[in-house]
Formats: C-alpha cells, structure tokens, sequence
C-alpha cells in the first residue's frame, strides 16, 4: 500500500477553491462509492456544493481537515 502525503495531491486553495470529491479519497477519508454516498447524504465532514450532477468540496475545508496549514492564511510561510 502506498501512503501518499495529502499536500502532495491537494490544489492550491487559492486557485482552485473548488475541488472534485476524489481528492477526499486521495486524502484517504474512504473509497469512491462511500465518499459520493456521503455526499448525497449532506454527511461529510467538509461543505460539499453540487454544481448541477457533479459534487464539489471546498479545498480550504480539506486542508483543516487533514490537519495542514492552508496556503495563504495567515501565519503560512508559503504564502
């Protein structure tokens, strides 16, 4: 099993504030099937916005979720 490391696979708040819901599967938060039937349930623990049949989370909530700093808050070095 390869462990990938979150910041590695998560864009760029800032330029991308939305992102598709496989990036929580990237994080590891689950697999596909469970993350989408979480998200039809409004039960995810990030704010998920449906663009028509496509879902979408905020990329800024995957940061806090996974625990990193986000890109461009205060306090980031990187920003």
């Amino acid at each position: 099993m390869t462990i990938v490391q979150p910041q590695s696979v998560l864009p760029d708040p800032r330029e991308h504030p939305l992102s598709p819901l496989g990036v929580l599967q990237e994080v590891g938060l689950g697999g596909r099937s469970t993350i989408y039937d979480l998200a039809k349930r409004d039960a995810l623990p990030v704010k998920v916005v449906r663009c028509g049949h496509l879902y979408r989370v905020r990329t800024i909530d995957v940061y806090r979720l996974v625990g990193l700093p986000v890109p461009g808050e205060a306090g980031d070095d990187a920003a």
